[in-house]
């Protein structure tokens, strides 16, 4: 039978952070679903890809694919996702630049808007992105429990969207506004960016005081290690050493 201290341990580490979605408005509250966790929103294309190159293991298991790297599925899946609320329609105008159309405003106001050249004129523009920035009309802000803040990010691997969010850090656990987040548009896309659409991954953080230092190399520890990892053909991170991360 579990002692008393092992039960309250066991009660514990079953206990989940709570993340709270706070409306812009109110109706935001009653026309938008809340957002999803990012584990709901996977793109068709990571459904699509395999475990092994080539569709099947062979020889020593040296061909593994990109559903057996975990560290690359906690980033895909980390958190929430701020979806876009409306159909985007980007087009370019005779001067090469983008333009963005939506149907019709909705009471919701326009998911975009262009921002000045003059501001953020000294940030470096990512390779592949037309120079002019844009900026997401968040219709959502969070709230952390004490000493949480969150991060407010580009969706992470999601290198076939058409634009690139920048990012920020917000102490979400004292403040709690809905703001605006830059990003750019690939130079070569028109067309439509569909409801539904992530563009913002959002992922709750402890807030913490660090310092660094270099371990001393330990050859017999690095050994140890690497024979654990080789003593299975695959598998032997997610099994031993991955721990399930949960966002409901």
């Amino acid at each position: 039978m579990l002692s008393r201290q092992v039960q309250v341990l066991v009660v514990c580490s079953h206990i989940m952070k709570k993340l709270i979605f706070n409306p812009a408005s109110l109706i935001v509250e009653k026309f938008l679903d809340k957002p999803k966790p990012l584990k709901n929103n996977i793109p068709q294309w990571y459904k699509e890809s395999n475990s092994w190159t080539g569709g099947k293991m062979f020889g020593r298991g040296y061909n593994p694919d990109l559903k057996l790297c975990m560290s690359f599925y906690d980033a895909l899946t980390a958190g929430y996702s701020i979806e876009l609320f409306q159909d985007m329609y980007v087009s370019k105008d005779i001067h090469g630049n983008p333009r963005i159309d939506v149907s019709e405003q909705t009471p919701l106001g326009s998911p975009a808007n262009m921002l000045s050249r003059e501001m953020n004129h000294k940030l470096p523009i990512p390779e592949g992105f037309h120079h002019q920035m844009y900026t997401w009309n968040l219709p959502f802000s969070v709230i952390t429990p004490k000493g949480y803040s969150s991060m407010w990010i580009h969706p992470l691997n999601r290198f076939d969207l058409p634009f690139y969010s920048t990012s920020g850090f917000v102490d979400s656990d004292g403040f709690s506004l809905n703001g605006n987040l830059p990003f750019y548009i690939k130079k070569d896309f028109e067309g439509i960016i569909p409801k539904g659409t992530p563009i913002i991954q959002v992922i709750p953080f402890k807030r913490d005081n660090w310092t660094s230092s270099v371990k001393e190399y330990d050859d017999v520890a690095n050994s140890k290690l690497k024979y654990i990892m080789r003593s299975s053909l695959y598998g032997v991170y997610k099994r031993m050493f991955w721990q399930k991360k949960e966002y409901n």
